[in-house]
């Protein structure tokens, strides 16, 4: 009966036509800044193991690679809205000025603001909240509600209102009906 172990001969020749990937990565802790570098050595060898043992995922990693690559707009929205200062009640030129002379007066309102508080930063954007009404006072707003609805809510917050009078602990606030 032949043998069924198969002989040095033959397992030297499969080790030798068979593909050898080294799939080992950098030394890396994950602690560390990754260069762009590494990170291409890393990509590549992710879509080396992708394409021999997954090659429908290699579409996928795609998709998130782009998904993650930043978008530069949002990386300087995040950081303008890092550090807003947001100041209240700034007095207001009046209409009687263009709209540029009374940008230029609410700008020298908020350096003199920033000067009196010996904040030693100059702003770099400044934005109305509202535009300016012929009474120079800002409109006040409520949500997108019905005359009706909005006499609903107010008796709604005053019931709850009544019902936090007689109790110690306040538990009722203001809520809007069930339709």
């Amino acid at each position: 009966m032949p043998s069924q172990r198969a002989s040095t001969k033959s397992i030297s020749n499969k080790t030798k036509s068979s593909k050898v990937v080294d799939y080992a990565a950098p030394e890396c802790t994950g602690s560390e800044a990754v260069t762009p570098a590494h990170s291409q050595i890393l990509l590549s060898k992710l879509l080396a193991i992708l394409e021999e043992k997954a090659p429908e995922a290699v579409p996928l990693l795609n998709q998130l690679i782009t998904a993650l690559r930043p978008n530069p707009k949002d990386i300087v929205e995040s950081v303008k809205r890092s550090r807003p200062i947001v100041i209240s009640g700034m007095p207001e030129a009046g209409r009687e000025l263009a709209a540029s002379q009374r940008q230029a007066h609410t700008e020298l309102s908020v350096i003199k603001m920033l000067d009196a508080l010996d904040i030693e930063a100059k702003p770099l954007e400044i934005y109305r909240i509202w535009t300016l009404t012929d009474e120079g006072l800002y409109p006040s707003f409520h949500d997108s509600i019905t005359q009706s609805e909005r006499e609903l809510d107010k008796e709604l917050r005053r019931h709850a209102r009544e019902l936090n009078d007689n109790m110690l602990v306040k538990r009722f606030m203001g809520f809007t009906a069930k339709k």
